[in-house]
């Protein structure tokens, strides 16, 4: 069984739909493990939810059996977060950042090597099947120019292969996404306000 904090969809879980309410926390949790009654979750063997602390406390009283695991789209979501930092590391690294003017707090146009990071955002972000020429140039720019940065890109991706889905043609989740040129096609928030929805055990979508 699967635990989505977040609003459910067909592409993000790899069965039906059980139960739905609006609500975040452990109440709600517990609402549906009291409509679902102790011998059926006495049957519950895996269940795949986010880290969050809250539903580890409702899982571990209400279905102490069960073997409680990280879903795939968190951990893919997790590992994009931490591709980002690497990319705001290398960000803040390249000649030609700019600064902010202490007058306006505006900041200067990059340029050079900072500019073509901050562009090649979306770039590591994206699915790469639909990576643009420009996109895959950047892409080779980063692995030719920071193996730092093209490792987590690599290691990454490498989980995206890991936890393959019926929705790996779209996008990639991540916790911190957010809207731009190819936001479509790269990483939708899993950490959206949304509803409490115990499913089937959830694909990860990309």
């Amino acid at each position: 069984m699967g635990i989505a904090t977040r609003r459910w969809s067909s592409t993000t879980t790899a069965g039906p739909l059980v139960w739905a309410a609006a609500g975040n926390d452990e109440a709600t949790l517990h609402r549906f493990f009291d409509e679902l009654g102790p011998q059926r979750a006495a049957a519950i063997t895996h269940i795949t939810a986010d880290m969050a602390p809250w539903i580890a406390h409702v899982v571990a009283a209400r279905a102490p059996d069960a073997v409680r695991c990280a879903d795939p789209f968190h951990v893919v979501a997790w590992a994009t977060d931490a591709l980002d930092i690497e990319r705001r590391r290398a960000w803040n690294a390249a000649a030609g950042r700019r600064r902010a003017d202490p007058r306006t707090g505006r900041h200067a146009i990059a340029a050079g090597d900072a500019r073509t990071i901050k562009r090649a955002r979306y770039a590591l972000w994206k699915n790469p099947a639909r990576l643009t020429p420009r996109q895959r140039g950047q892409l080779d720019w980063i692995a030719k120019t920071d193996p730092r940065l093209w490792r987590a890109y690599l290691l990454e991706e490498g989980l995206c292969y890991v936890f393959p889905s019926k929705a790996t043609t779209a996008s990639k989740p991540s916790t911190t996404g957010s809207g731009g040129p190819d936001a479509a096609d790269s990483r939708p928030s899993s950490n959206s306000n949304a509803r409490s929805s115990p499913t089937e055990p959830p694909s990860r979508p990309r």
